[in-house]
């Protein structure tokens, strides 16, 4: 599966499914405009796609026809089982599962339909339907077109991350809020970043690299959008998304800014670390478990954790550190070794303990 904005963007070879992204809201999730030129679609919007309540709504917006038709798409990675890539938009959710094999996968469509049966007489075309969809999605995702939009999907978008803040957040150009404390920086008077202030935080008192960028480059006079998810998925606070081509024009920019930063950091903090940013690494997500797993899964840990420390040991638990109170009363005395003094000139054959 392809993200829906990489949909929007490819020009190339002619697909049964064209498609034109209006608005990208963050990676793997955009409004498109979709036309369709496949037959096999006409036919089942026959089937389904004016099937409706008794209310007269329920209609589905998969089947259909060619007028343009505009809906919000989204993609989730690993979801909802580890392995899986699920594609909501235009009223369907289609599922690729993958079956063992690298190159070979399940693809399961759902799309909602209104609780009233449909007409008896469509009962026989059912199987038919299935099976020219069936063939057409096989025509379509071994295609040559989304061959490319595959490659084209892997290098959209890098990963950036930032390490070595310990001491601190990270410095903005330029004098920040009245109350916040300045610093001067002499080595970036050629480039006028001379004043730099501290970032500041958000109100939980945690550092998002997406706020950072973005407040950065503006500072600078660049625009750089910036994305605290990937395909339905929080990264952590200190990575970040954002497309590889918005990345490479203000490349030359930032590095040359970030230099200064770097030691007005240094001057503001002392030591010789400063924040430094990687890009094209991993993605490292948060992992988005539900409150009541998390309590089970926490007192699980804690039962087994204390079960394993002896009775004699008192365990003291304060925020993320075991110190352990050791109950001296119930050790044996130490025996004093035997030795000679003759064994510090290197005299005795035999030494024992």
């Amino acid at each position: 599966m392809v993200r829906p904005e990489v949909r929007g963007r490819y020009s190339g070879t002619p697909v049964e499914f064209p498609a034109r992204c209006q608005q990208l809201f963050a990676p793997g999730n955009a409004l498109l405009e979709r036309r369709t030129r496949m037959w096999v679609m006409r036919m089942a919007r026959v089937l389904f796609g004016h099937c409706s309540n008794d209310e007269g709504h329920g209609s589905n917006g998969l089947f259909y026809d060619l007028e343009t038709a505009t809906a919000q798409h989204q993609i989730r990675r690993n979801f909802p089982e580890q392995g899986d890539c699920s594609y909501v938009g235009q009223g369907c959710l289609i599922i690729s599962r993958p079956e063992g094999n690298p190159n070979r996968f399940r693809i399961i469509l759902v799309f909602r339909t209104p609780e009233k049966r449909f007409a008896a007489w469509a009962m026989p075309l059912y199987s038919m339907i299935a099976d020219m969809v069936h063939k057409a999605k096989d025509r379509i995702l071994n295609s040559r077109a989304w061959q490319e939009m595959r490659r084209m999907d892997a290098n959209l978008y890098t990963v950036l991350s930032m390490r070595s803040f310990n001491r601190g957040p990270p410095m903005l150009p330029e004098a920040g809020d009245q109350d916040s404390e300045t610093f001067h920086v002499a080595a970036g008077k050629s480039l006028g970043l001379t004043t730099w202030s501290r970032f500041p935080l958000s109100d939980t008192g945690r550092f998002c690299l997406a706020d950072y960028l973005w407040r950065f480059m503006q500072k600078l006079g660049h625009k750089l959008t910036t994305h605290k998810t990937l395909d339905g998925r929080t990264l952590v606070g200190y990575q970040c998304v954002v497309l590889r081509e918005d990345w490479e024009k203000v490349n030359p920019f930032f590095w040359e800014a970030f230099r200064i930063q770097k030691a007005a950091y240094r001057h503001a903090n002392g030591g010789s670390t400063a924040p430094s940013l990687t890009q094209d690494v991993s993605p490292n997500l948060l992992v988005e478990e539900p409150e009541e797993w998390q309590r089970s899964t926490s007192r699980a840990s804690s039962a087994s954790s204390a079960s394993a420390i002896p009775s004699s040991v008192k365990m003291v638990v304060r925020n993320t550190f075991l110190e352990l109170e050791e109950d001296v009363n119930h050790k044996p005395p130490m025996r004093r070794t035997r030795s000679d003094m003759s064994c510090l000139s290197g005299e005795v054959d035999n030494f024992s303990v």
